[in-house]
């Protein structure tokens, strides 16, 4: 019986397994300034495929990622950014913000929001 795991063709066998976005190794601590919740302390780190999130230093940890954004002089201004379970994968979640809808949840989608290095700014 063929075995598609032993093929060394087939990417799909070859690739390894979406890691979680929660696995995201963070660094820099920023505010992100929620819509609801007021300020929130967040460590900010980037997914295997480069997307920008954040994790708020509170526990239980709420993930964020950017689903379009720029840099300003005081950090970052999200114009849609979403609040994302851990265990979304993180190329699911890339897929996502390409337009496949059905490839990640998001918990709560925000617009409009600042994400700022000091609390000054905020």
């Amino acid at each position: 019986m063929w075995d598609a795991t032993v093929n060394p063709w087939n990417r799909r066998a070859r690739r390894p397994a979406d890691a979680p976005v929660g696995a995201v190794e963070l660094g820099a601590r920023w505010y992100l300034v929620h819509p609801d919740a007021g300020v929130l302390e967040v460590r900010g780190g980037r997914t295997s495929e480069g997307m920008v999130v954040f994790a708020t230093v509170a526990e239980p940890r709420q993930w964020f990622a950017v689903f379009r954004g720029f840099e300003t002089p005081d950090g970052l201004y999200a114009e849609i950014l979403g609040e994302v379970d851990p265990d979304v994968g993180q190329r699911a979640l890339d897929r996502r913000i390409g337009g496949d809808a059905s490839a990640a949840d998001v918990i709560a989608g925000h617009l409009d929001v600042r994400i700022v290095r000091e609390v000054a700014s905020v």
